[in-house]
């Protein structure tokens, strides 16, 4: 069984961008960033749409950085069986960083 057959689904502060797209404010860490695209690539995981906002953190200094860091990777056999699939950043209410949701229905 290849690792792209096994129905997975990651999800959490991964701590790491894929590009500079996704920060705002100060370089990436390039290394890390090739590094973590080459693990999902690997594990043949995709990034689900994300509706709220594109950035998940932001340090809440004066020089604001704003960063995608958390969200959840789904293996293309789970969207095999579960089409309708989304992530939602919510709002922050207390840390820097915002909460995701795992949205299984989506009603149109």
């Amino acid at each position: 069984m290849s690792s792209h057959d096994i129905p997975r689904v990651l999800g959490g502060d991964f701590n790491v961008v894929r590009s500079q797209d996704e920060k705002l404010g100060g370089p990436i860490n390039e290394i890390a960033s090739s590094q973590f695209v080459e693990f999902i690539e690997e594990l043949g995981l995709v990034d689900l749409p994300m509706s709220g906002g594109a950035f998940t953190l932001c340090n809440n200094r004066e020089a604001a950085t704003f960063c995608h860091l958390h969200g959840f990777l789904v293996a293309f056999k789970v969207l095999d069986s579960m089409k309708q699939l989304q992530q939602e950043c919510l709002l922050k209410f207390i840390s820097d960083h915002n909460a995701i949701a795992f949205i299984t229905d989506v009603t149109e």
